[in-house]
């Protein structure tokens, strides 16, 4: 694992920001948005694969779904 499991609640809130931000971007400004995410300490690689089949896509949806599921704990 790269990254960690644990994060503050403002560190939650920026990864979903980013996440969405990044959703919204070229390909070209995708990159630049992941490496802001991997600074906070979010890898989603640590948690999907690339060569998982089926491939989960990176989005809120399943960014918050590895919080229900307790993969990633939200520290205060």
């Amino acid at each position: 694992m790269k990254g960690k499991k644990i994060f503050t609640s403002e560190e939650v809130f920026k990864i979903k920001e980013l996440i969405r931000l990044k959703l919204q971007s070229s390909n070209n400004e995708q990159k630049g948005i992941r490496a802001k995410i991997r600074r906070i300490g979010f890898y989603w690689e640590d948690f999907h694969q690339k060569t998982e089949i089926p491939k989960v896509e990176y989005n809120i949806e399943n960014f918050e779904e590895l919080i229900r599921n307790r993969n990633i704990t939200i520290q205060n």
